[in-house]
């Protein structure tokens, strides 16, 4: 059993602890009380990073130093402020040794993530999403890199969400797939005829016993990939505690296989199921994180954005998901799939609904149904049909929309996706309601 110990020491034997900010193993008799840091002007950025952290908002400073700065001081120094701030400051190779064990004391607790010039960027990515996903404190992560133009020891500056790719994911390497593992895939792909049929059951159990065969050959990221079409089937069913799992499990196998864009997408996915599951802040929170460690195509980043909005909105932070949503128009979603440039493309519509703006929801309605008009997935017309029928309930057109609301159930019943045709008549039902309608 795993003890933390004042918040700076990881306790295992009884006899030794590892200090969790520099990595140091001392004798649990000889643990050095801590002193009160001194107020540091260098330190400045990071102490009001600290003070001003909300629930569900990760941040990440990134910090230069001169190039023979004293790395290890440097840390001790800054870990010493962040647990006067009420942080457990953590290297990332620590915490990703001791999070599991640690799982009940970092529980509710804001970590500053320490990734030190030796620590590779997808490793601190990931270390800021995990911790994000299994808490909606405000988590810190510290990046320290050597600069040459440094004048000072340290100088930090807040690396701020662009919504965009702040440095690039890396690029999983090229493997040829075994016909045992081909042969597998294959039969994953069975899925979806049984989904068109209706037999959501046997899709679950096809893809379950398809990821766990990869899984034994040692094909991680085929692995997760399969379990994102997992989770998807899951959602569409209305089960979002149980696609939330297997979007962690999703993620896990990515990472493993070092595939940072299946990792995102297994993450987004984890987004949605969330938020299906009314868990909004704790949606929030890994949809912040995923935006601000930055390893995005743009098709998955203006997703991103629609889902915070989303989350957002669903919390009636109205304002901050129009600013969310405004930062993208239709075709930044390229590059994902039908559904889900569908579902990045939605928002958009949503935005002006949420700012009374009718005239411009209409004209991004009908040029949503025009770019997805003969769309093979069968998922993503249900969602274009649903967008336009929210604009004409919007507008009180009950007749054009009693005719929408029609084409919605029809489609969503061939795509066999009963959920979303209780959402479509919810959309109805509401309209008929404020008109006053029986």
């Amino acid at each position: 059993m795993v003890r933390l110990l004042r918040d700076r020491y990881a306790d295992s034997d009884g006899v030794s602890a590892c200090d969790l900010a520099t990595g140091e193993v001392v004798p649990l008799d000889a643990v050095p009380p801590e002193d009160p840091p001194p107020i540091e002007a260098e330190l400045a950025p990071l102490m009001e990073v600290l003070d001003d952290g909300r629930d569900g908002e990760p941040r990440w400073i990134e910090a230069q130093m001169k190039p023979r700065a004293q790395t290890g001081a440097l840390v001790r120094r800054v870990a010493a402020l962040a647990r006067r701030k009420g942080f457990v400051p953590m290297l990332i190779d620590l915490y990703d040794r001791f999070r599991d064990r640690l799982a009940d004391d970092l529980s509710g607790r804001a970590l500053l993530l320490i990734a030190d010039p030796s620590t590779e960027l997808s490793a601190a990515r990931s270390a800021l999403i995990r911790a994000a996903t299994l808490s909606r404190r405000p988590h810190v992560l510290l990046t320290l890199r050597a600069g040459s133009s440094v004048s000072r020891t340290f100088v930090a500056r807040e690396a701020h969400a662009t919504y965009g790719a702040l440095a690039p994911a890396r690029s999983p390497r090229t493997q040829t797939l075994s016909p045992d593992i081909a042969r597998h895939l294959k039969r994953a792909e069975r899925a979806v005829a049984f989904q068109i049929t209706g037999r959501h059951a046997a899709a679950e159990r096809l893809l379950r016993d398809v990821a766990g065969a990869l899984v034994r050959r040692g094909a991680t990221v085929p692995a997760a990939r399969t379990l994102v079409t997992l989770a998807r089937v899951l959602l569409e069913r209305g089960r979002a505690t149980d696609a939330d799992a297997v979007c962690d499990e999703a993620t896990g196998l990515a990472e493993a296989g070092q595939d940072e864009r299946v990792a995102v997408t297994a993450r987004l996915w984890q987004v949605a199921a969330r938020t299906d599951a009314a868990r909004l802040p704790d949606a929030e929170s890994l949809c912040r994180a995923v935006l601000l460690a930055g390893a995005l195509s743009p098709g998955q980043s203006a997703w991103a954005r629609a889902l915070l909005a989303r989350t957002l909105r669903w919390q009636r932070r109205i304002e901050e998901a129009v600013r969310v949503e405004g930062r993208f128009a239709l075709d930044d979603a390229g590059g994902v799939d039908d559904m889900t440039r569908a579902y990045a493309a939605a928002a958009v519509v949503r935005r002006h609904l949420d700012g009374g703006e009718l005239f411009e929801a209409g004209r991004a309605a009908r040029a949503l149904i025009a770019a997805f008009e003969g769309t093979a997935d069968g998922v993503a017309p249900v969602i274009v049909q649903t967008t336009y029928l929210r604009v004409l309930a919007a507008i009180g057109d009950l007749t054009v929309a009693g005719e929408c609301v029609a084409q919605v159930v029809a489609a969503a019943a061939r795509a066999r996706t009963p959920l979303r045709i209780a959402r479509a008549r919810l959309v109805w039902y509401d309209a008929l309601r404020r008109a006053g309608e029986s």
